[in-house]
């Protein structure tokens, strides 16, 4: 009771402040932001993630939201027989090209691909070039509604069609499906370590005072300073040294202070996309391009940290009307989002919905194919001699199902792909 009074204040300041129009810092005119469009979007990025033959898309382009222009983009696939249509929602800080291995791998499987980029974040409309910010988790849902209907609808192709969400995507897209129920043009859902709870959130039971002291920093300072520092300006800073000349010469070295294998023990992928994040600015310097090409994103604001936690309990408290057959996939012990989020959202009275905790295991220790299915864990099995996937036993699977050791995509991909044969949680999961 006490916690939920807290949350209440924590929304005055929103409901009082005005609501601030997001300044356009972060989109090209040809909305490509690679200027000439598909060619240069290609090669920036087989260039700069070191990888070769990860596919253009078919389109690239802009649409204009109720809070500024919004980035997306479409891949066809390439298989000879067509499978599906996957739209993706994908995380905060994140934007369209830091998921490049994923697109290739449904591309290659036969499915058709959309996504974007959520305002406030890589090339789509942006109050501060580099603070996450947001009012309210309700314009990521008419921005994600708009982009459904608006674009993906009229001209997605045959198929199954399912929805592909990870972390904030997660969550705007529970927020979705809840909101549109029968309308959503979904047959299945699949979500990879979704927020439903913000990092130590499980303490609230315990002491609703730590959201009283975000409470306090988000009343008395601006709504886009950051939550967690004290600077209002911050800088983005990578975990990596130098990511683009470390990724060239193959040395892989963490930031002091920095623990990027609690995101992932792929330290080769993580340096690709702040590489990425890194050329982007200098490409930008080097074109004198005016919005900037600019993919930083820092730090959570206070509004968007308030934002977030009444959003985790309004989506919990809707849990059971859930119509879409949903399957999360979520890292065992998870430090980037709290794992007693998607353990509640998937409770015994959301009929519509499977959670499996995704651990590596010794091989030898992993559970059956058909044994997994029906347990509450996705097994990675590594052995002894499979060298730098040694990791995820010492450390865990980390929160990037999709941008961590090939072992662990692997897994996730292939009960995708499995599910949107038979998407049915009662058989994949005991209640």
């Amino acid at each position: 009771m006490i916690s939920r009074l807290l949350l209440a204040l924590m929304t005055l300041p929103t409901l009082l402040a005005p609501r601030l129009a997001l300044a356009e810092t972060g989109t090209p005119d040809d909305c490509s932001g690679y200027s000439s469009g598909r060619t240069d979007f290609s090669e920036f990025v087989n260039t700069y993630l070191s990888a070769n033959n990860l596919p253009a898309p078919e389109k690239i382009d802009c649409f204009e939201s109720r809070i500024g222009r919004i980035r997306f983009a479409h891949w066809q696939t390439t298989a000879p027989k067509k499978r599906g249509v996957v739209v993706h929602f994908n995380g905060r800080t994140e934007f369209i090209e830091r998921n490049i291995w994923t697109y290739a791998d449904l591309i290659r499987n036969g499915y058709e691909v959309w996504t974007l980029d959520w305002p406030g974040q890589g090339l789509s409309a942006r109050k501060h070039p580099q603070v996450g910010y947001i009012d309210d988790f309700d314009d990521y849902v008419a921005v994600a509604k708009q982009f459904v209907d608006t674009k993906v609808k009229p001209k997605a192709g045959d198929g199954m069609r399912i929805l592909l969400a990870h972390s904030m995507g997660g969550q705007i897209a529970a927020r979705y499906l809840l909101q549109e129920k029968e309308n959503a043009p979904f047959e299945a859902a699949v979500m990879s370590s979704p927020l439903f709870a913000l990092p130590k959130i499980q303490y609230e039971i315990y002491s609703p005072f730590l959201h009283f002291g975000n409470w306090i920093k988000a009343k008395f300072w601006p709504a886009d300073a950051c939550i967690s520092a004290k600077s209002a300006t911050p800088q983005w800073a990578p975990d990596f040294p130098n990511p683009c000349e470390a990724l060239s010469t193959r040395i892989v070295e963490a930031s002091v202070g920095k623990t990027p294998w609690a995101y992932s023990n792929d330290y080769s992928k993580l340096q690709a996309t702040e590489c990425m994040v890194e050329k982007s600015v200098i490409l930008s310097r080097n074109a004198d391009e005016s919005p900037p090409l600019d993919l930083r994103v820092s730090c959570a604001t206070s509004r968007w940290t308030r934002a977030a936690v009444l959003s985790t309990y309004d989506v919990i408290a809707r849990r059971s009307s859930l119509t879409v057959p949903t399957l999360i996939m979520a890292a065992w012990n998870d430090q980037a989002v709290a794992n007693i989020g998607q353990r509640r959202f998937c409770d015994w009275d959301n009929p519509n919905c499977c959670l499996k905790f995704v651990r590596a295991v010794r091989r030898g220790d992993a559970a059956t194919a058909a044994d997994d299915d029906r347990s509450g864990f996705v097994d990675v099995a590594i052995g002894e001699s499979d060298g730098a996937d040694q990791g995820l036993l010492a450390r865990g699977v980390g929160h990037e199902l999709l941008i961590e050791r090939e072992p662990v995509r692997a897994a996730f991909l292939e009960r995708l792909y499995r599910f949107a044969e038979d998407p049915d949680p009662q058989r994949w999961c005991k209640k």
